[in-house]
Formats: structure tokens, sequence, C-alpha cells
């Protein structure tokens, strides 16, 4: 009789995550432009599961922003300069990121992967706090209903900012189709 193996619980498993995705949402924004701003748009910093990859992210944005140019020498130097560039992996992992994405082109379905990923994480924490909440039985059962319908709007608002388009994008689309 073959024995069962039990169920691994939440705690046990490893969250949503596709690594390969954030290496090549990150690796585009290094060799184009649009990628940058198509990942400004999708994602911020805590949608990436690995710490580095948030960090790498979040470099890239800061040099954008400031109008620095985005590529290998100048993030290689702002990551040497907050002493995160060893902890990301080195300058080679910085390179082998632009070795991975097959083109800069797939940017947004990249960034649409990590986001997904990045809801369903957000989802278990939620509702990981809200069983929690649950079996304390410290709240009455309005409150707990209140601060579960809270963590879940929080989570849907921010799907929904950011996936809101900026009117210049569609007037220009707008007025190229007329």
């Amino acid at each position: 009789m073959a024995m069962e193996l039990p169920e691994l619980s939440t705690l046990e498993r490893i969250p949503p995550q596709n690594l390969d995705a954030e290496m090549a949402v990150l690796g585009s924004m290094l060799l184009e432009e649009d990628a940058v701003v198509k990942a400004a748009e999708l994602l911020d910093a805590p949608a990436f599961y690995k710490d580095a990859h948030r960090k790498i992210f979040a470099t890239l944005l800061t040099l954008y922003k400031t109008n620095i140019a985005v590529d290998l020498v100048t993030v290689t130097e702002e990551l040497r300069k907050h002493n995160w560039l060893e902890e990301v992996g080195g300058s080679s992992y910085l390179a082998n990121l632009t070795s991975i994405v097959p083109t800069a082109a797939n940017a947004e379905h990249y960034c649409r992967i990590v986001k997904e990923k990045a809801i369903l994480r957000n989802l278990i924490r939620a509702a990981t706090q809200i069983a929690g909440d649950c079996y304390e039985e410290a709240t009455a059962p309005d409150l707990l209903l209140d601060k579960a319908e809270s963590l879940i709007f929080d989570i849907a608002s921010k799907k929904l900012k950011r996936d809101a388009v900026a009117m210049k994008d569609i007037i220009k689309s707008s007025i190229e189709m007329i």
C-alpha cells in the first residue's frame, strides 16, 4: 500500500514568483529606454520576489527619473555607491541580465508576469493575516470583515491604479488613428 505524502502547509510552500521573468524585465530595462518607461508604469520594487532584483529595479528607476542614462556602466556605479553591487551579484550578474533577454520588445509581457505573481503573494499575505485574526477571536466579526475587505481592496486598488492608461497615451493614439 502506497503511503500518502502530507500536503505542504502554506508556510512550507514557495510563494508564487518567476525569477526568469524578473530577470527579463531588468535585462530589457538595461537594453531599452522604452522598457524602463513600461516597467515604471506597471511595476514597483516590491513586485519583485528576489531582494537583489528589487534593488536593481529601484536603481534603474532612480537613474531614469534623474535623467541619467540607464546602462550597465551607470547602473553598476550607482549600485556600487549604495554598497549593493556585491549584494545583487556583481557586475557579471548585471551583464548576464542583458544576455538572457531574447528581445526587449517583450518587456510589457515580462512585467505582467512579475505583476501577476506579486498580486498572488499579496493575496496570500492578506489571507494569512485574515486567517490569523479569525483564529485569535479577539476582534468582533464585523470588524474582521471590514479589515479583510480593506486588505483585499488595497490589493485590488493597486492593480487598478497600475492598469490605468495615461491620458496623453490615449490622446496620442486617437490622433494617430484619426
